[in-house]
């Protein structure tokens, strides 16, 4: 009771006084704390780690991915020419055979 009237007198106020223990208790519990989020924080580094180096491998499958694409691309078209060229020929080929008939109706 006297500690209390006197930490009243002197500060006006008793809310403010914490025994030693309660002190300790809770800068044992924030140190605790921080050792957690440090902790937490470690993992989070690794796992940042982790997903630049997948995000590393994921970018050199997809170079690799878009050159086969382009290499794809560049084979199609030379097999839609070679098409558009074999359908030219088969047309020539049919008025050839249509103007041969028209002349010699026998054969």
């Amino acid at each position: 009771i006297f500690r209390c009237w006197r930490h009243e007198a002197i500060y006006g106020r008793t809310s403010a006084m914490y025994s030693r223990q309660e002190l300790m208790r809770s800068l044992v519990e924030q140190k605790n704390q921080c050792k957690r989020i440090e902790i937490a924080m470690n993992d989070s580094i690794e796992s940042v780690a982790e997903m630049n180096h997948a995000m590393e491998k994921n970018f050199k499958v997809i170079s690799l991915l878009k050159n086969e694409i382009t290499k794809k691309d560049s084979l199609l078209e030379d097999h839609m020419m070679s098409l558009h060229n074999a359908e030219q020929d088969i047309i020539r080929m049919q008025s050839l055979v249509d103007c041969i008939s028209m002349i010699e109706p026998k054969i």
